[in-house]
């Protein structure tokens, strides 16, 4: 766990569409999840992902973190767009 909602997964030797093609199949999975708290239905549940490969979105994790940070503002930005 990375910080309050935020989770950083770690996919080493992953290019960045290999990374993509894993996140999407999680976005799906988490999306298609029929959850229930006291006996109601929550809604639909989803998420926002952001990918950064090191070293070419930074030079350093500090930066990597930072594109990804970056990335997922962008995707969060986009998705309220659309709604």
């Amino acid at each position: 766990r990375y910080g309050g909602e935020e989770f950083l997964v770690l996919l080493p030797d992953a290019s960045a569409q290999d990374s993509a093609n894993r996140l999407d199949k999680l976005r799906q999975e988490i999306s298609s999840l029929a959850l229930r708290y006291r006996d109601q239905s929550i809604g639909r549940v989803t998420i926002s992902i952001g990918i950064a490969v090191f070293p070419d979105h930074g030079k350093d994790a500090t930066l990597a973190v930072r594109a990804s940070d970056e990335a997922v503002y962008r995707a969060n930005s986009s998705f309220m767009n659309i709604f």
